[in-house]
């Protein structure tokens, strides 16, 4: 394939990468020097934060966020957990905080802060939970340097145009020997790999960004940031959610009645855990 010099990779700083698919109208590029798996982008910064407004959160990547907040703390409880055997207490930054979910559980034990893009997300988080969470970019934020002993990004990096500039951020406002806990898809797995350009995390515009372990352990490194933790990890997932998606959204109405039939049984209403194991937790400390 013809090597291009669309875009600086966000991993290893090369500038030739080649064609790796192409999913709707978005193409895929991927770095010669490193092999991370990027998507080209034809839009400004500006429509790019357009793509997450309020449908975001209800009828775009989620079908409805609020109503799966049980669901969503079971899994951030999980994380709890890990994040505590590394560092049981002091000021904790989740940056994509959505509504504020995993911040409600983790004001238990840590003093909390969040950021998202998102103005309604992050208005509930402040006046319906009472958390101390800013609308805008992390790169904007006037955090002094070494303040954090925790930054959390769940289901995030995949998301940030430029993941380099936030890693960077990150591990300034990192006391040394401080954590950064991630979860993303991870691009090596088998899953990925059989699935190709079917599997479900390729998801333009929302999911820019493509990783590996060995990729995102680069990206890391670059930073002064070592990854002492690995592990593929599975979630709860709502059956209605799973249901609606697989039944419901945009399928013809036969399909359709699948999930009207389920829905009165009372089969919506439970969860399922779920590991396909592609997807990543990794725990970084600031070296």
């Amino acid at each position: 394939m013809t090597a291009t010099r669309a875009q600086q990779c966000e991993v290893c700083t090369g500038e030739e990468q080649i064609a790796y698919l192409t999913k709707g109208e978005y193409p895929f590029l991927q770095c010669i020097g490193c092999g991370h798996i990027s998507v080209q982008l034809d839009i400004s910064d500006a429509e790019l934060v357009e793509v997450y407004d309020s449908h975001f959160f209800s009828d775009r990547a989620y079908v409805d966020y609020i109503k799966d907040r049980q669901v969503l703390q079971k899994n951030f409880s999980r994380f709890i957990i890990t994040l505590r055997q590394y560092c049981p207490a002091g000021l904790l930054l989740e940056v994509g905080c959505a509504y504020g979910f995993f911040l409600e559980l983790a004001r238990q034990h840590w003093h909390v802060q969040g950021v998202d893009i998102n103005e309604e997300a992050t208005t509930f988080a402040r006046k319906q939970l009472g958390l101390d969470v800013t609308c805008g970019d992390l790169l904007d934020l006037p955090i002094g340097g070494e303040t954090h002993d925790i930054v959390t990004m769940w289901d995030s990096i995949e998301h940030l145009r430029y993941p380099a500039a936030y890693v960077s951020k990150i591990s300034t406002i990192l006391k040394p020997g401080g954590i950064l806990a991630l979860t993303t898809g991870d691009v090596g797995s088998l899953v990925a790999s059989v699935r190709g350009r079917r599997w479900r995390l390729y998801y333009p515009p929302f999911h820019l960004h493509y990783f590996s372990r060995r990729t995102l352990a680069q990206l890391l490194g670059r930073f002064g940031l070592e990854i002492v933790e690995y592990r593929a990890v599975g979630f709860y997932r709502s059956l209605d959610v799973m249901l609606y998606r697989i039944f419901f959204d945009k399928k013809p109405l036969a399909s359709r009645n699948i999930y009207l039939a389920a829905t009165k049984m009372g089969l919506t209403t439970r969860t399922m855990y779920l590991n396909l194991f592609d997807i990543m937790l990794v725990i970084a400390k600031k070296v």
